[in-house]
C-alpha cells in the first residue's frame, strides 16, 4: 500500500493491469464486496467493457455490462 500512496495518494491496492492483444484489462477490488469479487474493465481503441467477476472465473466467461 505504501507504493500506491506514492503514486496517487489514494487508499487501496493498485489494480492488476494486463495487455491482451490490442486491449488493456484492469482488474480492481470493489470496496465492501467479498474479496473474490472484482470489477474488470477492458479497454480497446474504441470501446470500454465492464464486468463483475469472481476470482477463479475466466475473465472472458462473463458478459460485459
Amino acid at each position: 500500500m505504501a507504493a500506491r500512496k506514492v503514486l496517487d495518494r489514494q487508499p487501496g491496492s493498485t489494480p492488476d493491469v494486463r495487455r491482451e492483444g490490442d486491449s488493456l484489462t484492469f482488474m480492481l477490488e470493489v470496496a465492501g464486496a467479498p474479496e473474490r469479487i472484482k470489477l474488470v474493465l477492458r479497454c480497446t481503441q474504441t470501446d470500454i467493457f465492464a464486468s463483475v467477476v469472481q476470482v477463479g472465473e475466466a475473465p472472458g466467461s462473463s458478459q460485459p455490462s
